[in-house]
């Protein structure tokens, strides 16, 4: 029977992954934090001379408006930023399957619709450009 080597006697760097070339501006410093919500609608808030209150009610708005266009057309875009779709999802008939020379109850599933987000050029040429000027 294999047995796992302690940490000591595996040869150095073995279990490391070789990071691609390339990619070293893509690590964030371990103190820079991602960004939250609050931050991003204090942001545009300040962007947009609005207050932070409001900002929060135009995304609420948004959701909720999204929602219920996704429901009833299947179909929404957000200009400049992306194509959302609803995609059907099959169901799932009961049955047995066979895992590992065993039989195993398989459960019904039933149909169901997913979000299909499709990111819009606009948005991927800006994201782009950026990287490019990172990169210069």
């Amino acid at each position: 029977m294999h047995t796992k080597q302690p940490k000591a006697e595996r040869k150095e760097g073995h279990d490391e992954q070789p990071k691609p070339e390339g990619d070293e501006e893509l690590d964030e410093p371990a103190d820079k934090k991602r960004s939250t919500p609050t931050a991003l609608y204090k942001e545009i808030a300040d962007a947009t001379e609005l207050e932070m209150k409001s900002v929060k009610m135009v995304f609420h708005a948004l959701s909720e408006l999204v929602a219920t266009k996704l429901r009833k057309d299947g179909k929404v875009i957000i200009p400049g930023i992306v194509q959302l779709r609803l995609k059907d999802t099959p169901g799932r008939t009961a049955g047995m399957k066979t895992l590992f020379n065993k039989e195993v109850p398989i459960a019904t599933k039933p149909p169901g619709k997913r979000v299909h987000p499709l990111v819009l050029k606009p948005l991927k040429l800006a994201v782009n450009e950026t990287s490019d000027s990172l990169n210069a």
